[in-house]
């Protein structure tokens, strides 16, 4: 997206009762997103309680579109946690 889209998607979500909460939530998340260790560890943390919701059946989706941006989500955490080089092969359990 370009910072012009980003500025209109923000614009148009702004009345969301969900995106009002992540705003204020924001304002006291105890993590300095700007210190790369901690935001590793506090995203490695989101990705593991999310995987969980997930494969217990406690996350469900009423759109494809929405599963896909969900699990993209979780694919750009886990690669920054992995600084770009996630190896399928080795996190593999099968």
């Amino acid at each position: 997206m370009t910072h012009d889209e980003i500025n209109e998607a923000v614009a148009e979500i702004q009345l969301s009762e969900t995106f009002s909460k992540l705003v204020d939530l924001s304002q006291t998340v105890p993590v300095n997103t700007n210190d790369k260790e901690e935001l590793k560890t506090a995203l490695t943390t989101c990705i593991m309680e999310m995987v969980r919701g997930l494969d217990n059946n406690r996350i469900h989706f009423d759109s494809d579109n929405d599963k896909a941006m969900f699990h993209g989500l979780l694919t750009v955490c886990l690669t920054i946690v992995f600084d770009g080089k996630v190896n399928a092969e080795k996190m593999s359990m099968q």
